[in-house]
């Protein structure tokens, strides 16, 4: 391979392209684990989007905006140093300020820092956000899991009480029957408060300890900085070390032990169906109390099976320098989740195609007059200016999924007149045209062309 210099006005402005010893310009591809979306798959997701948007503000919940980019720092404190995510997957760099900057790996440590920033929940008298973005992960691809991925989640701030951990998993519940998500289980547990935690992880400790020499190496470095995600293992004999650990359940105090037992009466009141796995921890650091992660029994999805996750953070506002606010959220990825929704069937015919048969002027200027129209009543409508015939006209139409075909023509236009072609039944009758359309606005409103 030969790489050229085309342009050079700089030392730091310099364009390169690439070019094969046959003289062919080399296609670029994009990068490992950052995949394209287009055609039906992208407009699949856009109705999940459109889907989710829905129920989220059924629900009372506000969106967010936040940067792709974030100061290191918050997700060091955030996600905490010892997770996989910081220690393992971020994507980190110096700006030209040397500045370490991360590509945001998780959307939670973000929204937590624009609240602080901005007290966007004290301004605008809600409490509950959500939000949709790409996340970065250098992870290894597979099935199901990106280098970039797009993530949605939720976060309820300023409530401590069981009931607002109960409303994020009914709107999980909510969002996944919705999207046709049926198959799955959501798997409960609490990790305790920080106190109930410390006399946990002295326990844990001293477990690991004395099995250090069969643990892998991630798992032997982790118990002196954080235990905890010792249970976040992959290695199968780490598990099965772990399978004779204490359980933090027996360490839960008072307070812990009620916030789980009035959760999981209020799940039972509105018929939430879950488990509880005592071995659930997440991968979070900032997490505290309630923890949860929806797991999906698809066959499809492999032995990754979590479609989800979330739990309690009453501590991550404080850590990050804001005042001390208790909070609850969850987050899924796409990716994830298109594995588990059932691929219906979305080749129902809408909207209309103008087919304009003729190259006079007059014929374009009619065809765009009606496009106008169609669109600024919000229907859905294109066209072909490049077909000549009245059949690549209709190949065009059936390629686009249209309902309807409006064909003009030099014999149409001399009467005034569009002839409407249903796609679907075969049946076509004439519509009149005054100068302003208005027979053809009468013809959208009764008809069906969503």
């Amino acid at each position: 391979m030969v790489v050229h210099d085309i342009q050079a006005s700089s030392l730091n402005d310099i364009v390169f392209f690439t070019m094969s010893k046959s003289g062919k310009v080399e296609k670029i591809q994009s990068i490992r684990g950052m995949n394209d979306l287009v055609g039906r798959e992208a407009s699949r997701w856009g109705a999940w989007e459109q889907t989710i948007r829905r129920v989220l503000k059924s629900f009372h919940y506000q969106e967010i905006r936040t940067p792709v980019l974030e100061k290191t720092e918050l997700f060091v404190r955030g996600v905490g140093g010892e997770s996989d995510i910081v220690h393992k997957e971020m994507y980190t760099f110096l700006d030209r300020s040397e500045e370490s900057l991360t590509l945001r790996p998780e959307g939670t440590a973000p929204v937590v820092r624009a609240l602080i920033q901005h007290h966007f929940h004290l301004e605008s008298g809600g409490n509950r956000v959500f939000y949709f973005g790409p996340m970065f992960r250098y992870e290894r691809p597979q099935k199901g899991r990106t280098r970039q991925f797009t993530q949605f989640g939720i976060e309820f701030f300023d409530d401590p009480t069981p009931m607002a951990d109960a409303e994020t998993l009914i709107l999980v519940q909510t969002v996944f029957n919705e999207l046709g998500v049926m198959d799955y289980t959501i798997h409960l547990n609490s990790i305790g408060d920080a106190e109930s935690r410390e006399l946990y992880t002295k326990e844990l400790k001293n477990y690991l300890n004395k099995h250090q020499g069969d643990l892998d190496e991630d798992s032997r470095r982790r118990i002196e900085t954080n235990p905890l995600r010792v249970w976040d293992s992959k290695i199968e004999s780490t598990q099965e070390i772990l399978t004779g650990a204490p359980k933090i359940s027996d360490f839960l105090n008072k307070e812990s032990r009620e916030h789980e037992s009035r959760l999981q009466s209020l799940l039972k009141a509105a018929g939430v169906s879950f488990e509880m796995n005592p071995k659930l921890v997440r991968g979070l650091d900032y997490y505290s109390k309630t923890v949860y992660e929806i797991q999906g029994n698809s066959p499809a999805l492999g032995s990754q099976n979590a479609l989800g996750g979330g739990g309690r953070y009453d501590d991550l506002v404080a850590l990050l320098g804001g005042k001390p606010t208790p909070a609850v959220g969850f987050a899924s990825s796409f990716e994830r989740l298109s594995l588990a929704i059932p691929d219906r069937d979305e080749k129902r015919r809408s909207g209309a195609y103008v087919a304009f048969v003729g190259e006079e002027t007059s014929l374009q200027d009619e065809a765009i007059r009606i496009l106008g129209l169609l669109w600024g009543l919000g229907v859905r409508a294109t066209a072909d200016y490049t077909k000549k015939s009245f059949k690549s006209h209709l190949k065009s139409a059936d390629r686009t999924s249209s309902r309807y075909a409006l064909i003009i023509g030099g014999d149409e236009l001399a009467k005034k007149e569009i002839q409407i072609k249903d796609l679907e039944s075969g049946e076509q009758v004439p519509c009149p045209l005054s100068s302003s359309l208005r027979e053809l606005e009468e013809w959208v409103q009764k008809s069906d062309l969503s």
